[in-house]
């Protein structure tokens, strides 16, 4: 099954796609910088707190990337409710093979483990550059100054088209734990033949997959 292909779209969709210029950090006064802009966006998702993220970000795309990080959520939720059902109930090797939380790990600013670094500001914008697990090349996020406060640029992007579909594969999965909890799904029979279970995950986010946009979107989503 080529759950890695899901994985990659839905990453494409993803914020500072681009390598972090090596320029000194420049501190902003009187506001927050935009490190800590960042600091507090990544803390509130952490949390959850998705209604509080919104007056950090522009507001031409902040509604947007508010459901779109809820729908990945909602996704990475549904992965880890089946996959411990699956490691609990059939195999633990059969649970890695549809395992589909590294996802969390692609979502450049808002991935499970940020580093933040420099910061580097030019009149009404920023760059602040961060690493994910720790990894070179380090990445940048872009902010913009409005009404003296940096809030997030997330750039353009087809997270409108992606809400609904990674609502759908996040179903799916709920689907396939269902039917495994109902003996719907032969647990047994997948013990055997872990094919059989991931061929149930393909068809089951198959509709969800198929809502995805044709092109990966290009802006810094988050």
């Amino acid at each position: 099954m080529r759950i890695a292909l899901t994985l990659l779209i839905l990453a494409c969709s993803a914020a500072g796609c681009k390598p972090a210029a090596p320029t000194p950090a420049a501190a902003a006064s009187g506001v927050p910088s935009p490190t800590a802009t960042l600091e507090k966006l990544i803390s509130m998702r952490k949390d959850h707190q998705y209604e509080r993220m919104g007056p950090l970000i522009i507001a031409e795309q902040r509604h947007e990337v508010v459901r779109y990080l809820m729908a990945i959520d909602e996704y990475l939720t549904a992965n880890a409710q089946l996959c411990r059902y699956v490691r609990d109930n059939i195999a633990i090797g059969i649970s890695q093979t549809i395992d589909q939380s590294r996802l969390a790990g692609n979502l450049n600013i808002f991935s499970r483990y940020v580093t933040l670094l420099d910061e580097t500001i030019e009149g009404e914008r920023a760059d602040v550059s961060f690493l994910v697990d720790e990894k070179l090349p380090a990445r940048r996020a872009q902010l913009r100054r409005v009404d003296g406060l940096w809030l997030y640029d997330p750039g353009p992007g087809e997270r409108a088209k992606i809400v609904p579909a990674v609502q759908r594969m996040a179903e799916g999965l709920r689907r396939v734990l269902r039917e495994l909890q109902s003996g719907g799904l032969d647990t047994a029979a997948m013990r055997d033949d872990p094919e059989q279970l991931i061929e149930a995950v393909r068809i089951r986010i198959l509709p969800g997959v198929k809502m995805l946009p044709e092109k990966p979107p290009t802006g810094d989503d988050g």
